[in-house]
């Protein structure tokens, strides 16, 4: 369980990438605020580690939780902004929690892969969302998933 804000983090600030985040349990909770996130945020060209998440069962995310990774290197930097892959048996976002990646400012970057497998259900409601974005010199990276319920969103304004 990570709640009220509790996080699991990895950040960057030069020129080396992040390391990445690997998450496993039976059941993964993440609620009022609790948050996983990678982040770049150096003048240099180091990127952002992934972050894999994978629960044996569920994966339940509520009350602005989230899973993000960003990339917000300044000057035109190359920076990378890794994969999410969230693996479960259930996955249920629900009252505006989220998964967001994106490359902001002046990046030569492209959003991130998400990837959500959900073997037996997933869904997404109450104004929680599944999203990308480049804010940058790049585009909006992919989202991945079979049969979602509720708003994925993938937008590119660099």
């Amino acid at each position: 369980r990570i709640v009220n804000g509790g996080f699991i983090a990895a950040t960057n600030f030069g020129a080396v990438s992040g390391g990445p985040i690997v998450v496993r349990a039976g059941n993964i909770t993440l609620d009022s605020g609790g948050q996983i996130s990678a982040g770049s945020y150096a003048n240099e060209t180091g990127g952002v580690g992934s972050i894999d998440v994978l629960a044996a069962h569920d994966l339940i995310m509520n009350n602005g939780a989230f899973i993000q990774s960003l990339s917000g290197s300044l000057g035109g930097s190359l920076s990378t902004v890794a994969d999410i892959q969230i693996k479960a048996q259930n996955i249920k976002l629900d009252n505006t929690a989220y998964v967001y990646s994106a490359a902001l400012n002046d990046t030569v970057a492209n959003g991130a892969n998400i990837k959500l497998s959900a073997t037996e259900g997933l869904s997404i409601d109450h104004g929680a969302s599944v999203s990308t974005s480049a804010y940058a010199k790049g585009d909006a990276g992919p989202i991945q998933s079979p049969a979602a319920k509720g708003p994925i969103a993938n937008t590119s304004q660099g």
